[in-house]
């Protein structure tokens, strides 16, 4: 059963977080490949494929604790959608001719594991993206030892769970995972009012478009994870190349804009993250 969500069990010591030996040992790297440079990380004129650092691809807008969670975005999302796995293949396709080397993971507001798609997928990546670094953000309802087993067999770079409630932060930090695991509790933010908020025009830059490409379930490319009503968008994926649409005028405009901190879009001049 699932617990019910309460305003107890949502604030329960949120300093909690569990990192195991092959995370602690990995962790320096990947602060350091995933911080926010204080300068542009690549060229204002011309984006290049490996300048990427992480790809998202939103498997569908499904999850299991989406009942429990009125902050989550998918919570007002009627209509179900699935990312077609021809999208997902063909940007694993092409990233893989650039020898790209940053991570791909498999969610944005979904639950990677309830889609069944997810082991082929991953092995997809393995075989024709093979210098990319897997990684799993998950919430936890479907990890157990055998599921853990089955990634370690598929050799992915980290699993990082975000547990909702106690007991399953408990469970979930005694699992024997020999690859880099983090378990930490998780409070959702109030991003569903972003578009509502007064602006604030803060003078940061944001690198987001280059640091996570958000390839969202309908196969187009958002601004961020944040846009959750994809009200800023580059392409669609099932007609054009990811290389094409990183090197539009529309996407270089606004990654420009953002890189010197005039946070011209709607959506931008409202929020204070800078990734």
């Amino acid at each position: 059963m699932v617990p019910f969500l309460n305003i107890e069990t949502l604030y329960w010591n949120h300093c909690m977080i569990y990192k195991n030996k092959c995370f602690k040992k990995k962790e320096k790297f990947y602060q350091d490949f995933l911080v926010c440079d204080t300068n542009p990380p690549c060229d204002l004129e011309k984006i290049k494929l490996d300048d990427l650092r992480q790809v998202f691809f939103e498997l569908s807008n499904m999850c299991v604790y989406v009942h429990l969670h009125p902050r989550c975005p998918v919570s007002l999302q009627k209509t179900k959608k699935v990312l077609s796995s021809k999208v997902v293949k063909k940007v694993l396709d092409e990233l893989g001719e650039h020898n790209y080397k940053g991570f791909v993971a498999f969610h944005r507001y979904n639950e990677p594991l309830i889609d069944p798609r997810l082991f082929e997928l991953i092995s997809y990546a393995k075989s024709h993206c093979p210098k990319a670094m897997i990684r799993i953000l998950t919430n936890g309802f479907y990890l157990h030892q055998a599921i853990v087993d089955e990634l370690s067999n598929l050799d992915i770079e980290s699993l990082e769970v975000s547990a909702y409630f106690p007991e399953e932060y408990r469970r979930l930090t005694k699992l024997n995972v020999k690859f880099p695991y983090k378990v930490f509790n998780s409070i959702l933010d109030m991003r569903l009012s972003l578009y509502d908020r007064k602006k604030l025009n803060l003078p940061k830059p944001c690198y987001a478009q280059i640091n996570d490409i958000t390839i969202n379930c309908e196969g187009k490319l958002s601004l961020c994870c944040l846009d959750w009503k994809n009200k800023h968008t580059f392409g669609d994926l099932e007609k054009e190349s990811l290389e094409k649409i990183i090197s539009s005028r529309k996407f270089l405009s606004v990654y420009r804009n953002l890189a010197k901190g005039n946070r011209t879009l709607n959506m931008c001049s409202r929020c204070d993250w800078q990734r």
